[in-house]
């Protein structure tokens, strides 16, 4: 593409988001992002962009800088495609040019990724308000204390990542789940940091957008290192544990796919047998909306009860397309859209029918990589009084419905991008600020390094001897159960 295309096109997006994107300026009051500043860097960068691989690197960025979680670049694959499941996205992925252009980028990826494939990474994870080069070795473990002379936060939230920005509100900042350096290519970055027995320790590396985004694709070991600091479930999405002595059951649910409903919905049955539930949707990635209703809530609640939830939009040429739906299961799900001007209100009404004969203290487990579908269960139990939260906020965006797809009209990339509103917690908007715990705990490096001795440290047996959060929930049914 010429370069007055590839502008062309970022401009396009730019107005697609400042059209819908209701939060930009409730954005700006916590993450401290100027929406106007960030569209103007990322122009400059896009003009000066040498190849259409860069072109999608860049427009990745710009979006992952945007908060909200649903706001994203999909990768150009037809299958990534096909899972896209916003309102318009199977309409927009078979528009025109799409497929032939989706397989001009990945060829355009593969052939990037040549330059970088000389280059040892070094992987940076975020981990309650601190960011460490993590190792299996507890010795080997450095903690950041700064970069070019500065403090990591101020580097490492200006740079342009491939992963999404994020909040944490235990430690009040914004941060990236990690940060990829490489040992040849970019911006240099001389790393000032210690061991855990305190020694210090000096390194140059560098940061690249480019490199970073091709070792992400490429490298063997990038997801086991992406990984490291635990905070995800295990592998099993439905890690299911009963204890039935003590009257406990715990399941982890690492997301909400409909294709796996049934099953999900077996195993929370079966920890129902248990008067106190922990329900853990840390790094939930959500899934089709109304599966957490009938795979979670169905076979715990007793009795019936209707969920409501009305969120807002703008109404624009994207949005005015929408059409509600009514779809029959377990639950009945019922939306419906009032349109007001140039305003829209969006509603969902979930009549559940509880599948339940015993009453059930809940405890969900939920953090900053809860999102989705994820958090719209989180926010349920919240606003409903189900039952406890622990942990930190989620990312939110379960309760402004799906979202919507839209096609670059030159490159035809293809993004989704968040339109609806909703001031549902403590009158924040959940985009901007998703759902907050009742009770704020979260695990850090002394925990990761506890986990380093366990064999199977995802497991339920292994977490209760390292997992803060779970540990923490354990102690409040040990107190509820000596009150009683």
């Amino acid at each position: 593409m010429t370069p007055e295309k590839r502008l062309a096109d970022f401009e396009y997006a730019c107005e697609t988001i400042e059209a819908s994107l209701h939060q930009l300026n409730d954005y700006e009051q916590l993450y401290n992002i100027n929406y106007d500043e960030l569209k103007a860097e990322y122009a400059g960068l896009i003009s000066d962009c040498k190849n259409d691989a860069e072109f999608y690197y860049l427009m990745k960025s710009f979006l992952n800088a945007i908060p909200s979680v649903h706001t994203a670049l999909i990768f150009p694959d037809e299958n990534a495609y096909a899972q896209s499941g916003g309102y318009n996205s199977a309409q927009q992925t078979k528009s025109f040019g799409v497929k032939k252009q989706a397989e001009h980028f990945t060829s355009a990826l593969a052939e990037d990724a040549y330059k970088y494939s000389d280059a040892k990474f070094y992987l940076a994870n975020y981990m309650d308000g601190k960011y460490y080069f993590l190792s299996d070795d507890a010795a080997k473990i450095i903690e950041i204390d700064s970069i070019n002379g500065q403090n990591p936060d101020l580097f490492i939230t200006d740079i342009q990542s491939i992963f999404k920005i994020g909040y944490d509100h235990i430690n009040s900042k914004p941060f990236y789940s990690a940060v990829v350096f490489n040992d040849k290519y970019g911006e240099k970055a001389a790393i000032c940091g210690h061991y855990t027995d305190g020694t210090e320790v000096e390194t140059e590396l560098y940061y690249s957008l480019f490199a970073s985004d091709t070792i992400s694709r490429t490298a063997n070991d990038f997801e086991n290192m992406k990984f490291k600091s635990g905070n995800t479930p295990d592998t099993d999405p439905y890690h299911l544990h009963i204890d039935s002595e003590n009257n406990i059951s715990y399941i982890s649910i690492g997301s909400f796919s409909a294709a796996a409903a049934e099953e999900l919905k077996e195993k929370v049955s079966l920890a129902g047998q248990c008067e106190n539930v922990i329900i853990d949707l840390r790094g939930n990635t959500g899934g089709v909306s109304g599966t957490e209703i009938n795979s979670l809530f169905v076979p715990l609640l007793t009795g019936n009860i209707s969920f409501e939830n009305t969120f807002n939009f703008d109404v624009n040429e994207s949005t005015e397309h929408i059409t509600p739906k009514i779809a029959d299961s377990d639950s009945v799900i019922k939306e419906t859209i009032e349109i007001n001007g140039n305003k829209g209100a969006f509603s969902e009404k979930y009549y559940v029918i509880g599948g339940s004969e015993t009453e059930h203290n809940l405890f969900v487990l939920i953090d900053y990589n809860t999102i989705s579908a994820g958090d719209e269960a989180a926010s349920l139990v919240k606003q409903y009084g189900l039952g406890t939260l622990i942990g930190n906020n989620t990312a939110g965006e379960g309760r402004t419905g799906s979202y919507l797809t839209a096609v670059l009209p030159n490159s035809r990339l293809v993004f989704n991008y968040n339109f609806g509103y909703n001031y549902i917690d403590e009158n924040k908007d959940n985009s901007v600020c998703g759902t907050a715990p009742d009770i704020y705990v979260q695990n850090g490096i002394d925990e990761y390094i506890k986990k380093l001795s366990q064999e199977n440290s995802l497991s339920f047996e292994s977490r209760i001897k390292w997992d803060n959060v779970l540990i923490k929930t354990l102690e409040l049914i040990k107190e509820k159960q000596n009150d009683q």
